[in-house]
């Protein structure tokens, strides 16, 4: 409770929903947070993922950077954010890592709280970030319920 990693917490009560079941979305499960990029241990510099996500109807991994209601960075921070990890992730890992079969696909996406900064940027759907994020092929969630983490596609 005295931690100041707010989004950390955000993210681990998700895993905790959502691991199980599916989002209602086409993010599927949620199955783990903070997965770092390293490729050995001798890398630095790199950040890690916010969240993962596995749909397995359709074999899709999703990388998710999170971004709290309160967080005052932009959706164009998000988006070169999570486009940058997934050019990182080192894919044959992952998919090891996490017992996901041959075959899968990756995909990029921001997990926005609605009436954060950057949900709030959505609105203007012809802006360059949008187009941006339609050119980079990421995608955009909404935590519309901050309290029951009620997720909703959005299309960009």
């Amino acid at each position: 409770e005295k931690s100041n990693r707010h989004e950390e917490r955000y993210a681990i009560d998700l895993v905790k929903k959502y691991r199980e079941k599916s989002t209602g979305t086409t993010l599927g499960r949620i199955i783990d947070y903070q997965i770092p990029l390293k490729q050995v241990q001798a890398d630095s510099g790199v950040g890690k993922v916010d969240l993962l996500a596995y749909h397995d109807d359709g074999k899709i991994a999703t990388l998710l950077e999170l971004k709290r209601r309160d967080s005052g960075e932009t959706l164009l921070r998000a988006v070169l954010e999570i486009y940058t990890y997934s050019k990182f992730v080192h894919k044959p890992n992952l998919f090891k890592s996490f017992d996901m079969p041959v075959g899968t696909r990756l995909r990029q996406a921001v997990l926005l709280f609605q009436g954060s900064k950057a949900a709030n940027e959505l609105s203007d759907s012809g802006s360059n970030v949008m187009k941006l994020m339609r050119a980079l092929n990421v995608e955009v969630y909404i935590i519309t319920d901050q309290d029951a983490y009620q997720i909703e596609a959005v299309r960009a």
